[in-house]
């Protein structure tokens, strides 16, 4: 808290008669002596017991003042030093008070850096028991966690410089298990010599904040109805996979999936029903993959699929192979049961083309002309002076009329 907030005791310390007559007395003193010495020099007869004793009696006089000024100095430093104390810890109870009303909590470490004190009404509920760290370093307490050696070491070196910090972001294993964003702020201290003694701040609960953080990252990168990635983070994760590929020599597929015939459900069930038969399409899309592929929805019912690190095309062509199956199975939507067909665009890189959005383009034009020769088909991105390699799957009896099934 700032010094300024602490108001100046001395102004509180109100003069009395008593300190008027204090500078008054010598004054006086003076002039007594001044006018008996004047009246000695007039008269014609020199009493020099008279000047003696005149003398003394100003002495005793000047010396009865000078002690009773010192002992009133003294209690009014006192009064002063009294008043002050009583400043500081009424600046005190507050910050506590302040403390104690909000998630924050209050610490002090000694010259070492070790823990001597930590205060705060929640405590107990996110940090481990005071007995436990007391006399430990911040780094020493096993309960930080998340906390980079790097990181570590440049917090070490600022404390070392006795510079202040704020905002030192790591998580804490609380005592119930749960982890805990906190964040820590600090500043040195200093005795009355200007002698470094130590580090006092406040720790704070940040994890609600942290966690809307990362839910409004989340919503940026991803569709809000299936979770899958969305364009953006498509796009991110594309241009990463294309730039390990022309390192590693790796070739990188694109397909772009768009289901066949969607428009029926959403007619016959209306959106919401639509709605979950597409959460159903991507949880099956994302079961067809591996782990590192990407599955991501551009939006409607067209969705896409990275595969990295893949050999040739025919790797291509088995995956493609089990996204059809899976999505072939019926889907159950309101009252009817749904067999939905899907028509597939593949682009490769660098057999294509190694430009990303190329690539997404080329494999959504191969996708269409599956489209317009009558769907349920894969397509390949037809380079120049190759023939175009189709897959058709339409003799497996995709007609429109037998894509509904009534339920029991």
């Amino acid at each position: 808290m700032s010094d300024s907030h602490i108001s100046n005791p001395a102004r509180g310390v109100q003069r009395t008669p008593f300190d008027i007559v204090i500078h008054i007395v010598p004054v006086g003193v003076v002039i007594a002596l001044a006018v008996g010495m004047y009246g000695l020099t007039r008269s014609k007869q020199i009493d020099v017991m008279w000047i003696w004793t005149l003398c003394m009696t100003g002495v005793a006089i000047f010396a009865t003042w000078f002690a009773v000024a010192i002992l009133r100095r003294a209690n009014r430093d006192t009064a002063i030093q009294r008043q002050t104390e009583a400043a500081l810890r009424t600046s005190e109870q507050r910050f506590r008070r302040l403390v104690s009303m909000s998630s924050d909590w209050y610490w002090e470490q000694d010259a070492n850096f070790r823990f001597v004190q930590v205060s705060g009404v929640r405590v107990d509920n996110i940090l481990t028991p005071f007995h436990k760290i007391k006399g430990k370093t911040r780094w020493e307490v096993e309960a930080n966690i998340g906390v980079s050696a790097e990181q570590w070491a440049a917090h070490r070196a600022t404390l070392e410089s006795h510079l202040p910090f704020s905002d030192f972001v790591c998580q804490l294993r609380a005592p119930d298990g749960a982890l805990r964003w906190v964040s820590i702020s600090g500043h040195p201290m200093h005795d009355a010599r200007g002698k470094f003694c130590g580090y006092h701040g406040i720790g704070c609960d940040i994890t609600e904040r942290m966690q809307h953080t990362e839910r409004f990252r989340h919503l940026a990168h991803h569709d809000t109805l299936t979770g899958l990635p969305n364009r953006r983070l498509l796009e991110d994760r594309l241009n990463q996979a294309i730039v390990q590929g022309r390192r590693w020599n790796h070739r990188v597929v694109l397909m772009l999936l768009d289901l066949d015939h969607f428009k029926i459900i959403n007619d016959n069930e209306g959106h919401a029903v639509g709605d979950g038969v597409l959460i159903t399409v991507a949880q099956r899309l994302r079961g067809s993959v591996r782990e590192g592929d990407t599955v991501a929805r551009l939006g409607g019912d067209e969705f896409v699929v990275v595969l990295p690190e893949i050999e040739d095309s025919r790797d291509a062509m088995s995956v493609a192979d089990k996204i059809i199956a899976a999505i072939r199975e019926p889907i159950t939507a309101g009252t009817r049961q749904y067999v939905l067909g899907v028509s597939i665009g593949i682009a490769a890189f660098p057999d294509h083309t190694d430009v990303p959005e190329k690539l997404l383009s080329l494999a959504d034009s191969a996708m269409y002309k599956g489209k317009h020769s009558g769907g349920s088909a894969c397509h390949f991105a037809q380079t120049s002076g190759q023939p175009q390699l189709v897959l058709d799957f339409r003799s497996e009896e995709f007609a429109i009329e037998n894509t509904t099934r009534t339920t029991n």
